[in-house]
């Protein structure tokens, strides 16, 4: 019995040593393109928010803001813009290193503030998550959707 439950207990330590082991998922959230309604600094927060959110989920190894932009200068990417078409976020994926990027739009239209935001396989160029919603009321709501988005993106899995 005593045998047993040894057994038992070191295949759950040695079980989780495989896991802890295991390489995450590197992603990076590209800054968000404002449609209308937000100033520049703002989506600078709400993008910081969705990094910060994302790296207590730890689902994923994400590449930090001033890293991205540190990289993506030395390889001489131009940033025209906002970065949020597929074409783009995977060229910049590439770039850093990543296997998936976020990207999307935020804005006002009317009352209401919209967020559209895909993650995209860097290998394949498709959207493996997309992340669509609307909030009324006032701009801090978008804090929460930042949290929302998050928690989307960290609970996707590949299709079996």
């Amino acid at each position: 019995m005593k045998k047993a439950a040894v057994l038992i207990i070191l295949s759950i330590l040695l079980s989780g040593f495989a896991s802890a082991g295991e390489r995450k998922t590197t992603i990076s959230v590209m800054d968000l393109n404002i449609t209308s309604g937000i100033t520049q600094k703002e989506v600078v927060m709400l993008t910081d928010k969705l990094l910060n959110e994302l790296v207590m989920m730890r689902y994923y190894e994400v590449v930090e803001r001033s890293k991205r932009d540190e990289i993506l200068k030395e390889q001489g990417f131009q940033m025209t813009g906002a970065c949020d078409q597929t074409s783009c976020l995977v060229e910049a994926g590439q770039l850093l290193g990543a296997q998936k990027m976020i990207g999307g739009t935020i804005g006002k239209f009317g009352t209401v503030y919209a967020v559209e935001l895909r993650m995209i396989d860097i290998g394949t160029g498709k959207v493996d998550c997309s992340f669509s919603k609307q909030y009324a009321g006032d701009l801090s709501n978008l804090l929460n959707a930042m949290k929302e988005a998050a928690e989307a993106f960290s609970r996707w899995r590949p299709a079996a």
